[in-house]
């Protein structure tokens, strides 16, 4: 018996084009953080980007666990962002 599956994603337009790039910057975010860089401001700001970037293709397939997880992220992020900037480190 073969079943056949249906794509349901959208390919080649806007929503695309952003779930690709947030997906390696995500991934970039990843390596950098689990590589214990010396530059952790960069490496929240990148990751951040990428939530951010998920976070907008759930609001355009309105999607809300895509909307719930990366708005949460987006200020896990930004928190730590803040904190950072607030020690008053040099980037």
């Amino acid at each position: 018996m073969k079943i056949a599956y249906r794509k349901v994603t959208p390919v080649r337009e806007l929503s695309w084009y952003i779930k690709w790039s947030s997906s390696v910057l995500i991934l970039i975010g990843m390596v950098l953080i689990s590589a214990g860089g010396t530059y952790p401001l960069l490496q929240m700001i990148i990751s951040l980007i990428g939530v951010a970037g998920w976070g907008i293709v759930g609001i355009l397939w309105h999607d809300r666990a895509l909307i719930v997880v990366n708005a949460m992220a987006v200020f896990i992020y930004l928190t730590g962002v803040v904190k950072f900037l607030m020690k008053g480190a040099v980037i």
